[in-house]
């Protein structure tokens, strides 16, 4: 998604959302270009009343909020993943129920628990010979059943270019008459009809995905596995 903004969304965007807490630290540095010139011309005190400056003056475009911990969070944080694969970095998010409670979700109570549902995303701003801002921003909602019975859900869907849509379940089943449990994944991908077959198995390789138990990706405690070494597919319907 893309939109237009001000500068002065920048401060508004901080205080309604759960940035990383560098980002609050540099848009609010009245040594930097950008709270200098805010506070000097009186700016952003009404709408649509930014600095006169063109915002390529005021914003470094070097720099990258993208890790770190998480603003008015005590345990949440982002940690850029070492491994690059074709030319991108994977962001890890490690988001602790206490946080994500009590400062980014919408609480719904359930008979016999409550539900969380809130949302992650990255916005990318680009400074601009104006005193406008270009961002272009995608975000991934999250649903969280946190129940005191017997099955623990989450679900994830989002947005993409090439496909409707990407749901991802994590559960947790108690067995029956004992305190084991078992725990399983179901991913769905749901494509344009545009799309041919062949297409669509290439969007997301079965044979990439990876189990593996731990807090992080590093401190898995069990050997990684392939789950998803034979796969199935169903007849071609007829037009």
């Amino acid at each position: 998604m893309y939109a237009s903004r001000a500068v002065c969304c920048l401060d508004n965007f901080y205080n309604d959302y759960t940035t990383l807490a560098s980002f609050g630290e540099y848009i609010n540095d009245p040594s930097l270009p950008l709270k200098s010139a805010i506070d000097n011309q009186g700016a952003c005190t009404r709408i649509n009343s930014p600095p006169s400056n063109y915002s390529r003056t005021l914003l470094d475009p070097t720099k990258r909020f993208v890790h770190g911990s998480f603003a008015r969070m005590v345990r949440s944080t982002a940690v850029l993943d070492r491994r690059q694969t074709r030319g991108f970095q994977d962001v890890l998010l490690s988001l602790s129920l206490e946080d994500i409670e009590g400062l980014s979700a919408v609480k719904t109570m359930l008979p016999m628990g409550y539900r969380l549902r809130f949302f992650v995303g990255m916005a990318h701003i680009k400074p601009l010979e104006s005193n406008r801002i270009s961002v272009s921003f995608s975000q991934v909602e999250i649903k969280a059943n946190i129940t005191n019975s017997y099955v623990f859900s989450t679900q994830t869907s989002t947005d993409f270019t090439f496909i409707r849509d990407v749901s991802v379940q994590l559960r947790e089943v108690k067995h029956d008459g004992s305190s084991n449990t078992t725990k399983f994944a179901t991913i769905t991908v749901i494509v344009p009809e545009s799309l041919s077959s062949a297409d669509a198995v290439n969007i997301i390789p079965p044979t990439s995905l990876m189990v593996g138990v731990g807090f992080t990706k590093e401190l898995s405690l069990m050997t990684r596995v392939y789950p998803c070494t034979q796969t199935y597919s169903r007849c071609i319907t007829a037009a």
